[in-house]
């Protein structure tokens, strides 16, 4: 039988019968002078979204994320010309187009191809927010690498194969519309 963790007591927190003597942490902010206002919301309170860099925009985001599926297509694409240039249904017009330069268009393809699966991990990792992240050192760098590659491969599992293509353009229209959205509140904001 495991013992119970005694839970820590903090220096601030005092006991039931021994009051805490150093109220140097208590501010006007954790008191408010209307407890009212604070629970009722009758005033607007200031919106604070963390330090400078410690967020993302989210048409910024959205923006992000469309351009990581667009580069997923695109890789596609790349991947899909290697596979037909080699199969016997597509190879033909294929090599009579490039005839001896077909294996250098190929390598090309390949290239092409992993430079578009990088732009889209860039994209990702922008939209994540990870890198205005790790500039404010709010995590360690490890919990950061490791929260955005488990990040990265529940993403690109489901939106990066050929075969998840209808999924990944049904996500790309729905950040176009968040994007339109996003747009059309800030103009009416302004």
């Amino acid at each position: 039988m495991s013992r119970k963790k005694i839970p820590e007591i903090n220096d601030h927190q005092g006991t039931m019968f021994q009051p805490v003597s150093d109220t140097s942490y208590i501010t006007a902010e954790t008191f408010p002078e209307d407890p009212a206002e604070k629970l009722l919301g009758q005033k607007e309170p200031a919106v604070v979204y963390g330090p400078p860099g410690s967020y993302v925009d989210l048409s910024e985001r959205a923006q992000q994320l469309k351009n990581a599926l667009a580069n997923f297509g695109l890789r596609n694409q790349r991947l899909g010309f290697d596979l037909a240039s080699n199969s016997r249904q597509y190879k033909a017009p294929i090599w009579s187009r490039y005839a001896e330069g077909t294996p250098i268009v190929q390598e090309g393809a390949n290239a092409n191809g992993e430079r578009f699966l990088q732009a889209a991990k860039v994209d990702f990792w922008q939209a994540t927010g990870y890198a205005a992240l790790r500039d404010t050192r709010l995590a360690s760098k490890q919990e950061i690498d490791a929260g955005s590659r488990k990040m990265w491969r529940e993403f690109s599992t489901r939106y990066g194969a050929p075969e998840n293509r209808v999924k990944r353009d049904k996500y790309k229209q729905l950040l176009g519309r968040s994007i339109t959205n996003s747009k059309k509140i800030l103009k009416r904001a302004a």
